[in-house]
């Protein structure tokens, strides 16, 4: 909405609109932790609690205390990274990305420091990095609206009708990403009840995979959504299919080699991240497992963090939620019969599978929506450019997987040995990728290539 008022030039109630937004964004968060404040330890006796006819016993009373009061202190997380999503999406519109790219980087550092003093301070030195890093993520950011701070309004205007569109708009996206929630929370609540481990296996191995996700699939996504709106305020449709079809043959050009490479490398990261302190060799294969089965929703997974947005952009905020709520109810049905079709031991494996096939249901049905209503999305030229990725990432798997064994008896899998071998495969892997890319003449590898280049030349 913001963005298609900006392109009509119609900054003033662009901003009126803003400004009301801001501003119940602000008091809606500040009122949902003041009540998750109040009732954290209803909230948290239900969550860790439900665990405790699982085979781990649940949380002792200590640790539910302890829980509570690392809860309480992270609310104000929410109001802060609230306000940062709007004050990020104002500042897209106005292709101001720099701070934009800036603020989750403060966010990590604070986290990083916050977990390096934790070791002397206490985990509660980490729950309040968390909200340091918050608030740095929204105030690094303020100073790209200076430009227009005097149009910013202390009122709550929903009167306009394109408030009234915002609200609109906003309640379905909210139906959709509770979905999601839902899906992780189903995940969670049936590996609560698989052997110990099982919950840190599905949490450890989801990260993996939701940080290509994030760096492919959000960052095309957020890139191309200012455009997506402006287009689609002009009812530039086939410019908007063009741009679509661009991003999308990008991500999914990287999203399946980085796939291939989580599979084939999977003990190798694991041990690389985590095998240290009390972690086991019995962690690892636990995680590696499920993370052989969350990499195959990686590409689907990238491809549903753009394709949303162009019907967002469309002012459709409904097509996309129905289509979660299917593909939620999918994965639901299907982690139900795979965790009880797979041994108890390897459950992990069948949730995971379960969010890898309602996700790839997913994204195609979006797709296939997505091409009737911008008159063709360009379906040839995607399929050349999955074919060439999944031709090239098969000959890179088979080079890393014959590589593996001998650098594993050279290299000790954790610490320095796994870091050798995790870096030896990237690089081979890299260059084996990039030669078959390029013997199939395939024009999205020159496409990184311009990125990469364009990038070094401004640094």
């Amino acid at each position: 909405m913001f963005a298609g008022l900006v392109e009509k030039r119609d900054e003033r109630q662009a901003w009126a609109v803003a400004s009301s937004v801001l501003n119940s964004i602000a008091l809606a968060l500040a009122a949902m932790a003041a009540l998750a404040f109040v009732f954290a330890p209803q909230i948290m006796g239900f969550l860790v609690n439900g665990h405790a006819h699982g085979p781990c016993n649940g949380f002792t009373t200590a640790q539910v205390g302890l829980t509570v009061s690392l809860t309480r202190i992270m609310l104000l997380q929410p109001i802060f990274l609230g306000l940062a999503a709007i004050v990020t999406s104002v500042l897209q519109t106005y292709h101001r990305f720099a701070l934009t790219a800036i603020a989750p980087l403060l966010y990590n550092l604070s986290v990083i420091g916050g977990a390096l003093a934790g070791k002397a301070a206490g985990i509660e030195a980490l729950a309040w990095a968390v909200v340091l890093g918050a608030a740095a993520q929204l105030l690094i950011q303020l100073p790209g609206l200076i430009p227009e701070a005097r149009r910013f309004l202390l009122e709550l205007n929903w009167g306009l009708p394109a408030s009234r569109e915002v609200l609109r708009l906003f309640i379905p996206r909210v139906i959709g990403l509770g979905a999601f929630q839902a899906m992780l929370f189903i995940t969670l609540y049936l590996a609560a009840r698989l052997p110990c481990g099982m919950v840190g296996a599905i949490n450890y191995s989801w990260l993996l995979i939701s940080f290509p996700v994030g760096a492919l699939g959000t960052a095309a996504a957020t890139a191309i959504f200012p455009t997506l709106s402006r287009l689609t305020a002009a009812e530039d449709l086939r410019a908007v299919a063009q741009t679509v079809n661009r991003s999308l043959r990008l991500v999914l050009f990287l999203a399946i080699p980085a796939a291939a490479g989580l599979i084939v490398l999977r003990r190798p990261i694991v041990n690389l991240l985590y095998f240290r302190g009390e972690w086991t060799a019995a962690d690892t294969e636990q995680t590696a497992f499920a993370l052989l089965f969350y990499a195959l929703a990686l590409a689907p997974l990238t491809a549903i963090e753009v394709l949303p947005r162009v019907f967002y952009a469309m002012r459709d905020t409904i097509s996309p939620v129905r289509i979660a709520l299917v593909a939620v109810t999918v994965d639901a049905v299907l982690s139900v019969v795979l965790v009880h079709w797979l041994p108890r031991a390897s459950g992990q494996g069948g949730l995971a599978l379960a969010t890898a096939i309602a996700s790839a249901a997913q994204a195609i049905w979006l797709a296939i929506a997505l091409n009737g209503r911008l008159r063709g999305l360009g379906f040839d030229s995607l399929r050349r450019a999955i074919a060439d990725a999944t031709i090239a990432s098969l000959v890179m798997a088979l080079v890393l997987y014959d590589a593996l064994d001998p650098l594993t008896a050279i290299f000790a899998q954790h610490g320095v040995g796994a870091f050798f071998t995790v870096a030896v495969e990237i690089v081979l892997g890299g260059a084996t990728f990039a030669a078959v890319a390029y013997l199939r003449a395939s024009p999205e590898l020159w496409q990184v290539r311009g990125m990469f280049l364009g990038r070094y030349e401004r640094l």
